[in-house]
């Protein structure tokens, strides 16, 4: 009897975990959809220098996914103004969480910032499940200083 009792302890704890890195690894995929924007947002602000001109449909960035491919759980991507707003597919998370990364040129050094992203708190579904933490701010610490000339 006290075995069951132990296991059930350890699966009351283990299961929420478990759910947690699940729902953790399906938003992964939002970072590897954001990765080749990201690149191609560098490129353009070398050759334009202003972010502003860095929008889905020019300068070789795609209008949504490359080459019109969205992941199983990515709805859509766009880019405006050199930020990428990867959205996420609402029937696996219960809700729409979207990263939101926003392109920094302090030369020459292009920086990211995630701070417009819904996914940097917990959140409950309509349902009433928990939605955990997906991602973790990043961008905010200020540039590392440089030696001159850099």
């Amino acid at each position: 009897m006290a075995v069951v009792a132990i296991i059930g302890v350890l699966a009351a704890i283990a299961l929420p975990a478990y759910q947690d890195y699940v729902v953790k690894a399906k938003f992964a995929e939002a970072y590897s959809v954001a990765a080749p924007y990201k690149t191609l947002i560098a490129v353009c602000m070398q050759i334009t220098g202003d972010k502003t001109k860095c929008d889905s449909g020019k300068y070789g960035i795609p209008v949504n996914g490359l080459g019109g491919r969205i992941t199983k759980h990515v709805k859509r991507v766009y880019v405006n103004e050199a930020t990428i707003f990867v959205v996420m597919d609402p029937m696996t998370f219960g809700l729409e969480p979207r990263l939101v990364l926003s392109a920094h040129f302090d030369r020459p050094v292009l920086i990211w910032d995630n701070s417009g992203s819904s996914c940097l708190e917990k959140q409950i579904d309509p349902a009433g499940k928990r939605i955990p933490v997906l991602c973790t701010r990043t961008g905010t610490d200020p540039a590392p200083s440089r030696p001159r000339g850099w």
